[in-house]
């Protein structure tokens, strides 16, 4: 067994298992489709000034493995600005999804963790308006 089948194995018992600190997530590539993911998720809202103008976002790291063919864990293999993250194992056309920012950090042979954001409020004045 390589390093690397040593790592993912590693990754899917400690911090992908939907039953401790992972849970399904649907991946939508820019270039179309949608997969199933299962990665580590921890979100943080934040606010942001910008131009005078107040923004709420809802930031959203994950921890996933680098192999999208990985039979039970999924994984995102090269990610790109447009591709975007539901949380929940399908689609809803109710949910808003995260975009990814471009922000990589701990890569590892197996796994990295990638950072998704979406705009949560908006403000304007005294007017608060959800995008």
């Amino acid at each position: 067994m390589s390093l690397r089948d040593l790592i993912t194995a590693d990754a899917g018992t400690v911090f992908l298992r939907t039953d401790d600190f992972a849970e399904s997530c649907t991946f939508l590539p820019k270039t179309g489709g949608e997969r199933p993911v299962i990665a580590s998720c921890e979100q943080e809202t934040k606010l942001i000034e910008l131009d005078g103008e107040t923004k709420l976002i809802d930031e959203l790291w994950v921890h996933c493995l680098r192999d999208k063919d990985h039979a039970t864990y999924g994984g995102i293999d090269r990610p790109e600005i447009g591709d975007q993250l539901l949380r929940g194992a399908t689609a809803d056309p109710e949910q808003r999804p995260y975009g990814f920012t471009g922000d990589i950090e701990h890569t590892d042979a197996a796994s990295w963790d990638l950072r998704f954001e979406r705009a949560a409020l908006h403000r304007v004045g005294r007017e608060h308006v959800q995008k």
